[in-house]
């Protein structure tokens, strides 16, 4: 299911997380930094 490249745990699912009022959809099993990686790539180095 996933194709998660080499920053991120391989992973099966997604779990919700809540920023803010958002919630968003991350890998599970990845550590926060990798879960704001795998939403915004570009953005968080």
């Amino acid at each position: 299911m996933s194709n998660p490249g080499p920053l991120f745990r391989p992973f099966d699912k997604l779990v919700k997380i809540t920023l803010g009022n958002k919630v968003f959809e991350v890998p599970e099993g990845n550590m926060l930094l990798r879960a704001l990686q795998y939403l915004s790539p570009e953005d968080v180095s």
